[in-house]
C-alpha cells in the first residue's frame, strides 16, 4: 500500500491545516511525549523522555521515505498553533494490509473537536481520492477519548488484535 505523492501535500479543513512533519518538529512534540496523560495508552518505549520525541518523528519520516503514508502536523488556522498529529498509516492486521487513520493531539487542545475533524478529513481522502474500501483505527481498550473520536466518525469496534505486543481493538468503517 503505497501513498501517492498528493498525500504529502498540505490539506485543510474549516479550522485546521496540515503540513508534512520535519525533524524540526521533535522539539514541539516533546510536550506530547512528556505528558503522562496524553501518552497513557502508548508503550513506555516511546514516551516520557525528550529523546523519544526525536524517535517518534524519525518513525514518521521513515514512513514518508517508504511511501507508507504517515502523520501530518495539524495546525489551527486562526493561530497557526500546532495542535497535534493525524494521518493515514499503512498497517498489517492479521496478515492483511489495512489503512489506518491515526491521531495524537496535545492535551491542551482536547475537547475542541480537532481530532474528529482532522481524522474525518483523512478518512474522506482515503475513501474518495484513494478509493480504499475500508479504514481502521487501532485503539487501546482503555482509550475512551480515541474511541469517541472513532465513534464520531462512524467507526465501530470489531476485533481485538495484538499490535507489536500491545493489545488493541480494531475499529473499522467501510466505504
Amino acid at each position: 500500500m503505497e501513498a501517492p505523492e498528493s498525500y504529502y501535500e498540505p490539506k485543510e479543513t474549516e479550522r485546521l491545516y496540515t503540513r508534512v512533519i520535519t525533524m524540526d518538529d521533535a522539539k514541539l512534540w516533546e510536550e506530547w511525549i512528556m505528558d503522562p496523560i496524553a501518552t497513557e495508552h502508548f508503550p513506555d518505549s516511546i514516551k516520557l523522555s525528550p529523546e523519544k520525541s526525536v524517535d517518534w518523528i524519525q518513525r514518521i519520516l521513515d514512513r514518508y521515505s517508504k511511501k507508507a503514508f504517515g502523520f501530518h502536523a495539524i495546525h489551527r488556522k486562526d493561530s497557526h498553533e500546532l495542535v497535534g498529529q493525524c494521518g493515514l498509516l499503512a498497517q498489517e492486521v492479521h496478515g492483511q494490509p489495512e489503512i489506518e487513520v491515526g491521531y495524537s493531539f496535545l492535551r491542551k487542545h482536547w475537547g475542541n473537536g480537532f481530532a474528529p475533524e482532522a481524522a474525518k478529513m483523512f478518512m474522506d481522502l482515503a475513501f474518495n481520492e484513494y478509493e480504499f474500501d475500508s479504514i481502521i483505527s487501532l485503539i487501546s481498550p482503555g482509550n475512551l477519548n480515541s474511541q469517541r473520536v472513532a465513534q464520531k466518525n462512524g467507526l465501530v469496534k470489531t476485533i481485538p488484535f495484538d499490535f507489536h505486543g500491545i493489545p488493541v481493538e480494531v475499529w473499522r468503517k467501510d466505504k
